[in-house]
């Protein structure tokens, strides 16, 4: 009986963290970012962050998660670009992964 409110308690525990985690609300304006996955290269590149996103790691997820994506998109209309390229990368150990976000102007906002 213990070890199911263990289990229990656990799986709602671990599923409270990432939602919570999961959730960025975006800035006035950074709506307007445009994400993409390829380089821009007639764009001047402004800035090249990491954001750590915790549910890539504990996934082993490929796919940028709207948290990677809500936060890029913040931080890109803070700097004036108006362009934010994502990509993932993976990093030692194996199952850890990482967002490189690249922010562009193309069209200065």
């Amino acid at each position: 009986m213990k070890m199911l409110f263990l289990r229990l308690f656990l799986f709602a525990f671990v599923g409270c963290f990432f939602t919570a985690c999961a959730t960025v609300q975006l800035n006035p304006g950074a709506e307007k970012i445009i994400i993409s996955s390829s380089p821009l290269p007639a764009c001047l590149k402004i800035k090249k962050v990491i954001i750590s996103d915790p549910a890539l790691t504990a996934t082993i997820s490929e796919k940028i998660t709207e948290f990677s994506i809500s936060i890029a998109k913040n931080e890109a209309f803070e700097v004036g670009a108006d362009h934010a390229v994502l990509t993932i990368a993976q990093s030692r150990p194996i199952g850890s992964s990482q967002v490189i976000a690249e922010y562009v102007a193309c069209n200065p906002i």
